[in-house]
């Protein structure tokens, strides 16, 4: 069956084909594409009897398909209160050209169901141009916005620069590439498997373009992979950006007059990235115990928030220790022994956690190890005894006397991390009367 466009009122068909500046489809209520203006050729590149018949939300990069799709759902649910709602709302899109590229758009919907002579939605594009992009990247900028925010902007106003090519940043994170933002559709490992090492010399150059050999065993196809590198004021390499195109020979090219604007992207970034990695470096130096190296009472703070919020039905498992008669070795041995003491200690902690496990010094003698994870009773007491074996280890050479540890354990659920914390601060001193002068103990508990 061949589909033919099915126009709305000749007037009004005439006057969305002449509105080159927009791409407007009329869609019936579960999206289907009953027609789409001329426009779409010139900005998208698709033919319009390639798209009638098909759905709108194929059209969509996944983010914003989830949103069209909810849009939709809502107008059919219930016309009246979507008319009123979507009159005016406009979001930002990405949205697939017929070169398997991404461009963005202003998306503007407009429910008629309601209208008999209708009962259709018309969902209109308007290309997001690189003045809007970079406006955008200056006021995320600017007004200290979460860096992907701002290196999100930056991605869209280079997309606007470049003909044809879709986008993303790499970050350089503990001298390891990650991509926190990979351009569409592509698989973040995979691509920086290709890159070199962030230490090595090619990243002197402005633009590194990965060979078609490499690239073409990852992707299949005759895509070329561009690396644009984002740097401090002093050339320290922070990441990246990634830019993807059909063919690598023809990265990059740069719409005219736009290579000013292209330098601002790259500066925007790199100003981004380096915000974030201050903030990392001022809060890792407030949040480290500056005598043991280990986290402090403010990292523990900021840990129990995240746990609350993002892994509220994950199992924590808290554990509070502190030193038995520890004012006896500073009273009898002086402070500076007192601190090897509890350096000595911190260091045995660390050995006997996990990658991800925290652990911290909250003052004095008092410790704090926080687990999360998939956690079950017997394996929460099989901890506390490996803790229990591993920090009362027997006697110190140097003169460094031996200290032993009483511990309280607590676990559950991480949507209230504070509890646990008061059960396991109640249970080492369970622990510590139980001792009685005794070997110190561990208390644990579920709570």
């Amino acid at each position: 069956m061949t589909l033919v466009p099915a126009t709305p009122d000749p007037g009004v068909a005439a006057a969305l084909a002449n509105a080159n500046g927009r791409v407007s489809f009329v869609c019936e209520s579960d999206g289907t594409i009953r027609w789409v203006t001329p426009s779409v050729t010139r900005i998208l590149g698709w033919d319009p009897g390639q798209l009638v018949g098909t759905s709108i939300f194929d059209l969509y990069d996944p983010t914003s398909r989830s949103y069209s799709e909810r849009g939709f759902a809502q107008a059919q649910r219930d016309p009246a209160a979507a008319s009123e709602q979507l009159g005016g709302v406009t979001r930002t899109a990405r949205v697939r050209r017929a070169d398997g590229m991404f461009a963005s758009v202003e998306s503007f919907p407009t429910t008629l169901l309601l209208v008999p002579e209708a009962r259709c939605n018309l969902i209109e594009w308007i290309p997001v141009t690189d003045r809007r992009c970079l406006a955008q990247a200056i006021d995320s900028l600017a007004l200290g916005r979460p860096v992907d925010e701002t290196v999100g902007a930056v991605v869209q106003l280079v997309e606007a620069l470049l003909t044809g090519v879709t986008a993303g940043v790499a970050v350089v994170e503990g001298g390891v590439w990650t991509l926190p933002l990979p351009p569409n559709g592509l698989d973040g490992h995979v691509v920086t498997s290709l890159f070199p090492s962030p230490q090595a010399a090619v990243w002197d150059d402005d633009f590194l373009l990965l060979d078609d050999e490499t690239v073409g065993g990852w992707t299949g196809d005759d895509r070329g992979v561009g690396l644009s590198p984002l740097r401090t004021d002093d050339a320290t390499l922070l990441g990246t950006l990634v830019l993807v195109r059909r063919r690598a020979e023809r990265l990059p090219i740069v719409a005219t007059g736009g290579e000013n604007l292209y330098d601002l992207a790259r500066r925007i970034g790199a100003l981004a990235l380096a915000a974030q990695r201050r903030d990392a470096e001022h809060r890792a130096a407030v949040e480290v115990d500056a005598l043991t190296g280990l986290a402090n009472r403010a990292a523990l703070d900021r840990a129990t928030d995240a746990l609350e919020v993002e892994e509220p039905e994950r199992t924590v498992v808290v554990v509070y220790a502190d030193l038995d008669r520890f004012k006896a070795i500073n009273d009898t041995f002086g402070h500076p022994v007192g601190d090897e003491v509890l350096r000595r200690f911190a260091d045995r902690l660390r050995r006997a956690l996990r990658d991800g496990d925290l652990a911290c010094r909250i003052g004095g003698d008092e410790f704090v190890v926080v687990c999360h994870g998939r956690w079950h009773e017997a394996a929460v007491a099989a901890l506390g005894r490996r803790l229990e074996a591993t920090l009362n280890d027997g006697p110190h050479a140097d003169g460094v006397p031996a200290v032993r540890a009483s511990l309280g354990v607590a676990f559950g659920r991480g949507n209230d991390v504070r509890a646990l914390l008061r059960a396991a601060d109640a249970r080492l001193y369970e622990a510590k009367r139980a001792s009685c002068g005794s070997p110190a103990g561990a208390s644990v508990a579920p709570v």
